[in-house]
């Protein structure tokens, strides 16, 4: 559109170069829209009925600034393993604590 005014403007004579094709994108996106994408990212996920892969490309499209998909994946599923191996970890000690009191009370 720009170009068209450009080359309107111009004095008679002068020769009319190539327009290029543009394209419009808007932003669908707003802060609440983020936060609002954020809670059905969570909510869907929690729910099982979302994949962490297409979550994490709608938390993309919705602007947050993650660069790599696959390896954000990676992450998350380090960080869920080692708190489930910690949570096992910590079940274990409690258990063993509660042996421990039984014999006491024999």
């Amino acid at each position: 559109m720009v170009q068209c005014l450009h080359q309107a403007g111009q004095a008679p004579g002068w020769p009319l170069r190539e327009q290029f094709p543009a394209r419009i994108v808007f932003g669908p996106h707003t802060p609440t829209d983020r936060a609002a994408v954020l809670d059905e990212v969570v909510t869907d996920v929690t729910a099982g009925v979302m994949s962490l892969e297409t979550a994490i490309r709608m938390l993309q499209d919705a602007g947050y600034p993650i660069e790599d998909a696959r390896e954000e994946v990676q992450r998350i599923d380090s960080r869920r393993q080692a708190q489930a191996h910690n949570a096992a970890a910590s079940s274990a000690r409690q258990g063993d604590a509660a042996d421990g009191e039984a014999d006491d009370e024999v």
